[in-house]
């Protein structure tokens, strides 16, 4: 079990320094035209993270899915209840503004580095909903399974393993930027503590999915000059 946990722990520390190699170079050919470059990291991301989720869960097994709730049945309704009134506040937060700035192009406030990765033609946005599918089930298994599973068996605290938790998420996305890992790591901090209270990823995974996928309804005009976008799949948001 623990050469099933260092070969995940490798993988993710080299898909870290990855992404922070790749991202960069990915802005580059958009800058130039090359929408196929984003279209190639959605891809690859989305076979990476199943790689490591894969593992994660050959190695660690039904440990990965599952940690003894804080607390009964009343703490685990309330962070289930958390996650889905997050998930839909965020949903509708999107649909408002959009009804509220019809036809006007408002600037998106983003946090991080990553209005590049947001799409903005048809053929993205339905791979991005697969990136956003694949990081709520696979990083919340990798983060919160695995990481919870990990730092427990060093014997740390509870409060020790939530913070703990979301440093680690935070650093995973060192390619945002240092805005985009501290909001990173307190998100990473709000997922392990549903985590916690409710004892189950599910939930976890349906905000993580949300929280990524909201992306996908931002209209391409909100985002500014897109660095080339080819004629053939250009289209309004």
């Amino acid at each position: 079990m623990h050469v099933w946990a260092l070969a995940v722990l490798v993988l993710l520390a080299g898909w870290t320094l990855l992404g922070a190699y790749r991202y960069p170079r990915m802005k580059e050919k958009l800058r130039s035209g090359n929408r196929r470059a984003l279209l190639r990291m959605y891809r690859t991301t989305i076979a990476g993270q199943i790689v490591m989720a894969g593992i994660a869960i050959v190695g660690m097994r039904n440990a990965v899915f599952s940690t003894p709730a804080l607390g009964g049945g009343s703490y685990a309704a309330l962070a289930a209840g958390v996650a889905i009134g997050c998930s839909v506040a965020l949903l509708l937060a999107i649909v408002i503004t959009r009804l509220k700035h019809r036809g006007s192009d408002p600037e998106v406030p983003i946090v991080g580095d990553i209005r590049d990765l947001i799409p903005r033609t048809r053929e993205e946005r339905l791979w991005f909903l697969g990136v956003a599918l694949c990081a709520g089930v696979c990083e919340e298994i990798l983060f919160r399974g695995f990481g919870f599973y990990g730092l427990h068996l060093l014997g740390l605290p509870y409060g020790v393993v939530w913070l703990a938790d979301g440093i680690l998420f935070g650093l995973a996305h060192l390619y945002q930027g240092i805005r985009g890992m501290i909001g990173t790591a307190v998100m990473g901090i709000v997922f392990a503590l549903i985590y916690g209270f409710a004892g189950v990823l599910f939930f976890g995974m349906i905000l993580h999915f949300v929280l990524d996928a909201r992306l996908t309804l931002i209209p391409s005009s909100w985002l500014g000059p897109n660095g080339g976008v080819e004629g053939s799949t250009s289209e309004p948001g």
